[in-house]
């Protein structure tokens, strides 16, 4: 127990100081998505046909949030959510698959003109967003390297706790066997106790009575 209890510390230790290199990316999403307001939203919206870049990162946006639709239509529903700019920053960054990595990795390279400098020019809105997931792929990238090691920890604190909770059951069941014992002994010593006292109380009434017909005999012999 103690030394599965040492090695789940030192796993966990490790995915934790992995997990740390990934926390940068995390910020730099959330900081990405501070710069913008809703007027920046409604500007983005505006457009009846997107430039391709502006487009491009919206379907990203769309894969990230899990969305199957991925078109304009369905971005700009996505933008027109009341809270779309604090949902983007609450997103649960551990649910996204490789699956949606690999396809807004595809979308990305199927834009080549999609890039930070050329958004700048473009849209403030698209800048942010960009931003947004290109740091977002870089925390997958980081926390699909930890995963294993998660996964590890996960299973090792699982075993654990199933072993400290057998170890416990033993314990107790130790425990009241050994006052079961306890009890027995001490029963057994007052049985044992008991019937000393009655030999020794019919051994007490084994001599009064060999006194006794002694007294008897005596007397009967007199009378004769």
């Amino acid at each position: 127990m103690e030394e599965q209890n040492k090695l789940i510390i030192v796993e966990k230790a490790e995915a934790e100081e992995a997990l740390l290199q990934a926390l940068p990316a995390l910020e730099a999403a959330r900081i990405a998505l501070e710069k913008l307001d809703k007027r920046d939203v409604v500007e983005i919206k505006s457009f009846a046909t997107p430039p391709k870049p502006v487009q491009a990162v919206c379907e990203c946006v769309l894969v990230v949030r899990g969305i199957r639709d991925v078109s304009w239509k369905s971005a700009k529903a996505m933008m027109s959510e009341n809270n779309f700019l604090y949902n983007l920053m609450n997103l649960n960054v551990d649910a996204i698959t490789n699956a949606q990595v690999r396809t807004v990795r595809n979308i990305l390279k199927e834009n080549p003109e999609c890039t930070l400098e050329r958004m700048e020019n473009i849209s403030t809105a698209g800048c942010g967003l960009f931003e947004f997931v290109t740091a977002i792929l870089g925390y997958c990238a980081v926390a699909r390297e930890i995963k294993p090691k998660r996964e590890k920890v996960a299973k090792l604190e699982k075993n654990f706790t199933i072993s400290k909770r057998e170890l416990d059951r033993i314990t107790s069941e130790c425990t009241n066997l050994s006052a079961e014992l306890a009890e027995l002994g001490r029963k057994f010593e007052e049985a044992m106790s008991e019937k000393q006292q009655l030999q020794d109380e019919a051994e007490l009434m084994s001599k009064r009575l060999g006194a006794a017909q002694k007294l008897i005999s005596g007397l009967s012999s007199e009378k004769g």
